[in-house]
């Protein structure tokens, strides 16, 4: 035999004796030997009940965030172990808190709030403190169900809510829920995939040729007559006309640029706000000579009152400014305009009916759809169409009435 097979009676070497395992150890062995790092531990806990663990990430702050699913079989839970490394590699495994809807809307606005138009955030804070925190403000934020959201849609429309009123809930939740989602959150946006009822396209009351002469004629001489005629010809918001500059007309081009407005934010006053709406909003528009000489004139007014003023002058080089120079309100020249209507006893309009009126005039003398889309500032020529679709139908009618009337005329066989 070699050495190597050798036996022998002696006694081997003594073993050192080892020291107490600290309590815990052979549970933390059988953790780390069961499974490769990443890929969650399960062991049982004193109760008796299994349990498995997945570490998902690790904070900024060094903070573990771990998932953890319970379960009286080691079976059970394994499974939801394979299924939570599943949705990790897919990207869809969160670990959420136990934060509600309403604590994190709220903190939401907060968050966003910044980067919104004020009119925005007073909008997007009424639906959540009306609407969204009240009817689903206790719900945990990472139970809430695309079905709990559709409940919500299906019981305000019962309730006589408007479609514009819906559809704009469901912006607000929408775009809170995505964020969620953007800020790790969420795995998913339960918002998407929603069933709103149809936009409803506002009815637009308009005047024809016949009333529209007749209001011109009427405010001819009114101290408000350019703010109503530059309405009708630009198709400007009333806001984006009282936000106008001086230094926005463009008299070598008889042109003016729009990208700021007046508007009446509660709890602020009247704020001016540059770039109105959306990044379409800011226009160049080309003006009739005949609203370019107004202007003028109106110049001449301004620099008369600013001289008045003196020292009381608030230069913001406003075209249509108050007396001292501060913004105004577009309340005045509202509710003037009622007025007038009465008195013509032409058909009732607002003053934003102005801006419609002068999408309809355009069309009826066969203007292009992407000129009035750009003229008005829509963000898609689709909203152009959505919003004055049923008129640019009507020249198209009107010809081919005509073109039957000629045929007609001549005998041609039909």
């Amino acid at each position: 035999m070699t050495s190597e097979d050798v036996f022998s009676d002696a006694p081997g070497p003594t073993r050192a004796p080892q020291p107490p395992r600290p309590r815990g150890a052979r549970r933390a062995e059988r953790r780390t030997k069961s499974r490769g790092n990443g890929e969650g531990t399960i062991y049982q806990r004193k109760d008796g009940r299994w349990c498995a663990e997945l570490v998902v990430q690790i904070t900024p702050d060094g903070r573990r965030q771990v998932w953890r699913s319970y379960g009286k079989t080691r079976h059970a839970v394994a499974a939801a172990l394979a299924k939570a490394l599943e949705d990790r590699r897919i990207g869809q495994l969160v670990v959420g808190d136990r934060t509600t809807v309403a604590e994190y809307l709220r903190r939401w606005m907060v968050s966003v709030e910044p980067t919104l138009a004020p009119k925005t955030v007073v909008e997007y804070r009424r639906y959540v403190e009306r609407v969204l925190c009240p009817r689903l403000g206790e719900v945990a934020l990472r139970r809430l169900t695309g079905v709990q959201l559709q409940q919500l849609y299906d019981t305000l429309g019962r309730e006589g809510r408007s479609s514009r009123y819906i559809r704009m809930t469901h912006a607000v939740i929408r775009k809170a829920l995505q964020d969620a989602v953007g800020w790790g959150q969420l795995a998913i946006n339960v918002a998407r995939g929603a069933k709103l009822p149809r936009q409803e396209i506002a009815k637009q009351t308009l005047w024809g040729m016949s009333e529209t002469t007749r209001f011109l004629e009427a405010i001819a001489g009114d101290p408000d007559e350019l703010v109503y005629s530059l309405a009708i010809a630009s198709g400007c918001r009333a806001g984006e006309i009282f936000g106008l500059k001086w230094s926005a007309v463009d008299w070598a081009t008889n042109s003016i640029t729009i990208y700021r407005q007046v508007q009446r934010i509660a709890g602020k006053g009247l704020i001016i706000r540059e770039y109105p709406k959306t990044r379409r909003s800011i226009r160049t528009i080309t003006l009739p000579g005949t609203i370019m000489e107004a202007l003028r004139r109106q110049r001449e007014r301004v620099e008369a009152w600013k001289r008045e003023a003196g020292e009381r002058w608030r230069d913001h080089d406003l075209v249509f400014p108050q007396r001292n120079g501060l913004p105004q309100d577009n309340t005045i020249v509202r509710r003037k305009l009622r007025r007038i209507c009465r008195e013509l006893g032409v058909t009732e309009i607002r003053f934003h009916d102005l801006r419609h009126l002068s999408a309809s005039l355009l069309i009826r003398i066969g203007t292009h759809v992407k000129v009035i889309q750009e003229r008005l500032g829509h963000s898609s020529i689709q909203v152009t169409m959505d919003t004055y679709g049923h008129l640019i139908d009507s020249p198209d009618r009107e010809a081919a009435e005509a073109l039957g009337s000629i045929l007609s005329r001549r005998g041609a066989a039909v």
